[in-house]
């Protein structure tokens, strides 16, 4: 699989983690993660830096470190869920970090 379809694939499985969750439906990370997709004109680079800034608040959110927008608070959500979708966020951001040649220590 080319790079490309890798990344689109790392993405999709974070956004399918998140909506079998639906525990942020208030945060709207659906509609936020599909700026990160690419599109024609768009290249992978600007996608992938798009993806790391939205995992940093994604993950934030998990780990119960910000304030929820919209007044959403991360419950319903099964430890085996939220651990789906923490190893699905983690590997789209190594993929991203791999794509933009960033450490996983740089922030």
């Amino acid at each position: 699989m080319s790079v490309h379809g890798e990344y689109q694939r790392a993405l999709r499985v974070v956004q399918h983690r998140l909506s079998e969750s639906e525990f942020l439906m208030g945060e709207g990370w659906g509609a936020k993660l599909e700026r990160a997709q690419l599109e024609e004109g768009r290249d992978l680079s600007s996608a992938a830096q798009t993806s790391l800034e939205l995992l940093a608040g994604l993950e934030a959110a998990l780990a119960g470190e910000g304030p929820p927008a919209d007044g959403a608070i991360v419950s319903g959500i099964s430890h085996g869920r939220l651990e789906l979708l923490r190893d699905a966020c983690h590997h789209l951001r190594a993929h991203c970090q791999a794509i933009l040649g960033v450490s996983a220590t740089r922030p």
